[in-house]
């Protein structure tokens, strides 16, 4: 069994953890080319190579705030339609949910002089206390 994890983006997360949650699989996905349909379309065939039966899928629900609405709006609905397609269940988890099962808030540094994490840094910062 797997349990894996899917943040749909122009750079999509992937992560595959066995049981132990050790981890079997993470990688940046992208795609091919810049245009769409084609890197949409290439990018969900690229993420569902890496799911398989029988995995314990859970995928980001839909950002809100964000300035590529559309390809976002694609793509979530591009990745539900195919796992549908493959009768495969997910569960969806709203974005800021796994930030706050780590304990990352998206700050850092002391009371008084604290800064924003950038949406680089704020994932980096999930990656490492998720480990």
């Amino acid at each position: 069994m797997r349990f894996v994890g899917i943040d749909p983006a122009s750079k999509t997360g992937f992560v595959a953890l066995d049981e132990n949650r050790a981890v079997i699989r993470e990688k940046e996905l992208t795609g091919l080319g810049t245009e769409d349909p084609k890197r949409m379309s290439t990018l969900i065939d690229e993420i569902m190579e890496h799911v398989h039966p029988g995995d314990i899928i859970c995928i980001e629900g839909f950002p809100f705030a964000t300035k590529k609405a559309i390809f976002a709006g694609g793509l979530h609905w591009g990745n539900r339609n195919v796992l549908y397609k493959r009768g495969l269940r997910y569960f969806e988890v709203a974005p800021n949910t796994v930030k706050k099962f780590v304990k990352v808030t998206g700050w850092v540094g002391e009371v008084g002089s604290k800064t924003s994490l950038t949406g680089p840094q704020k994932k980096r910062a999930v990656m490492k206390a998720g480990l």
